[in-house]
């Protein structure tokens, strides 16, 4: 008997002790677990417990491996799930998990996994919505988590799954980036680089996004042309100084 096999067997039992005590004997697998609860019917009697429980176990490392069980199920079957299904996922995800206050680790497993779902194409419109809800996660008092988050900002771009600046407001990623760690600011100048140096339009308008730079955040400006070179050649930056 497979795996799945022997977890759905076990979710139709009648007791929910036994389908638990399943759980207990296969604690490594929590993240198999996620991915086949996804599937249960709502007629078990350990629906409810199972889909949401492990999301809400008191062990961090369970909600970690939890989630990532969830977002590659999500990425990985997209279009055969109920669009209700789906949507409860996320907005636990988006709307409790990444405001876990008890574990940085949870947050930052959050945005780690939600690269993964945005890999499906089919994704993009739903998170186009739920994401925006994630924006004070720059401010995180974690800097993994800040990170992580500015991650998901970079695959959002890189995938074109929304508009970056509609989930974190271009104000709020000049003020981080004007005051926060290496790691953090590399993050946001890779971000922002195309918006502030279009190498590929007329060197007056490089000119242009620098004073506006300047203007919007002038330690911030400081920040991301330390940072420039990783993106362009030196004498573009020259050619902007002159």
């Amino acid at each position: 008997m497979s795996k799945r096999e022997a977890f759905l067997e076990a979710a139709c039992k009648e007791k929910v002790e036994d389908f638990l005590r399943f759980i207990q004997l296969h604690s490594s697998c929590i993240q198999d677990f996620m991915q086949n609860a996804i599937f249960l019917q709502r007629t078990s009697p350990v629906h409810s417990k199972v889909r949401q429980g492990l999301l809400d176990d008191p062990h961090p490392t369970v909600r970690s491996n939890a989630t990532l069980g969830v977002c590659k199920i999500l990425a990985k079957c997209w279009e055969l799930l109920p669009p209700t299904i789906i949507t409860d996922f996320l907005k636990k995800l988006v709307m409790e998990l990444a405001a876990d206050s008890s574990s940085p680790d949870v947050r930052c497993s959050v945005f780690k996994c939600l690269n993964i779902v945005l890999d499906n194409p089919l994704s993009h419109p739903l998170l186009e919505k739920l994401l925006p809800a994630l924006k004070y996660s720059l401010h995180d008092t974690s800097e993994k988590v800040r990170t992580a988050f500015l991650d998901l900002l970079i695959k959002v771009k890189a995938v074109r799954a929304a508009k970056f600046w509609d989930i974190c407001s271009m104000d709020h990623l000049l003020a981080r980036l004007a005051i926060d760690s290496l790691s953090v600011s590399k993050r946001i100048v890779d971000l922002l680089f195309k918006s502030f140096f279009p190498v590929n339009e007329p060197e007056k308008e490089w000119c242009c996004r620098c004073i506006t730079l300047i203007q919007m955040n002038p330690m911030a400006a400081r920040k991301f042309y330390q940072f420039a070179h990783k993106h362009t050649a030196a004498t573009n930056i020259s050619k902007n100084h002159k």
